[in-house]
């Protein structure tokens, strides 16, 4: 827990930084059960025979703690023997500080999961029944449990709503989770031809839990035209042009042409891209060009000149297996 005895650091904590040294050492004992450890100021005195500075810290470790009781109140929804499942801290095992802020939060999320997404969860530790052991109590308010009714989509003009929908994870009577949210968003996203999602969860009505869902999206143009003008010192000036229709008939297929026009080159490239092939999730992306090329060179009279002509055509899909892995071929 600290630092090497012969860096500055380390002479720092034993002079002008004890409390930080102490710090150190209680969290270091805290987070082994130690819960009342007290640790002194550190002693220095130089041995002439060794020629080193000896520098003593007096710990007096106290009795270890342990999870007396694990207590929870608030609790309606769910059975209490569910909600320690999630808990790292058990009954007899050391005491973690730590571990209580974790389990706090896992209680938190259990729920949200759940669709109860303003619970709150308090916790704190009492002295227990004997002076080595703690009671860790949690107090739930659960809060309205927020289920998903009807589901609206709107702001789209040219995509299909299909097309949106089937890009939904929320579904109607499933429990309203941050986490589909933005499951559904990055779905949305990932299709390419949105600027802008927004999903809005309307308040409840009165008489029902329920709430109602509008994902409304926001779509970039139908059409994105690219050109320029290049010059290389090979090849003179060259012109180049590229359409792309990125949401093609509303099926978020995107087509394309590229264009390269030169005095010795031209290359004409069709693209084809669909996030789906027949009913699978697969990116399927299809590549036609056509490439003519003049191999004419001027500092070679030996050479004879001839038109180079080829066809190109490649086919490739991928399918996600996880969220940060994929197979492709």
């Amino acid at each position: 827990a600290l630092p090497r005895s012969r860096t500055s650091q380390f002479h720092e904590l034993i002079t002008s930084k004890t409390p930080r040294l102490k710090q150190l050492l209680r969290s270091l004992y805290a987070s082994r059960g130690f819960l009342r450890a007290r640790i002194g100021d550190p002693v220095s005195h130089f041995d002439g025979e060794g020629g080193a500075l000896v520098v003593t810290i007096d710990v007096r470790e106290g009795d270890r703690s342990f999870v007396g009781s694990v207590q929870l109140t608030g609790v309606e929804t769910f059975s209490e023997s569910v909600l320690i499942e999630q808990l790292s801290l058990q009954r007899g095992a050391p005491l973690v500080p730590s571990q209580l802020v974790e389990d706090r939060s896992a209680i938190a999320a259990f729920y949200r999961r759940a669709g109860f997404s303003v619970v709150e969860v308090d916790a704190s530790l009492v002295a227990g029944d004997t002076p080595a052991t703690f009671d860790a109590k949690f107090v739930v308010d659960e809060g309205p449990k927020a289920v998903i009714g009807e589901i609206r989509v709107t702001g789209n003009v040219g995509t299909r709503e299909s097309v949106i929908r089937r890009e939904l994870t929320l579904t109607s009577g499933a429990p309203l989770t941050r986490a589909e949210i933005g499951r559904t968003q990055k779905r949305l996203y990932d299709l390419g031809i949105f600027r802008d999602t927004d999903i809005i969860a309307e308040p409840p009505a009165p008489e029902t839990a329920d709430r109602n869902i509008i994902v409304d999206v926001t779509e970039s143009p139908s059409v994105v035209v690219d050109y320029g003008l290049r010059y290389t010192t090979d090849r003179s000036f060259q012109v180049v042009a590229d359409v792309v229709a990125p949401n093609l008939f509303g099926r978020a297929q995107r087509a394309g042409v590229r264009t390269l026009l030169g005095r010795d080159e031209r290359i004409f490239r069709f693209t084809y891209r669909t996030p789906y092939f027949m009913r699978f999730d697969l990116d399927t992306d299809f590549f036609l060009e056509r490439a003519v090329e003049e191999k004419n060179p001027s500092d070679d009279e030996d050479f004879r000149p001839f038109i180079d002509r080829s066809w190109t055509f490649t086919a490739q899909q991928a399918r996600p297996l996880a969220q940060s892995l994929s197979i492709q071929w």
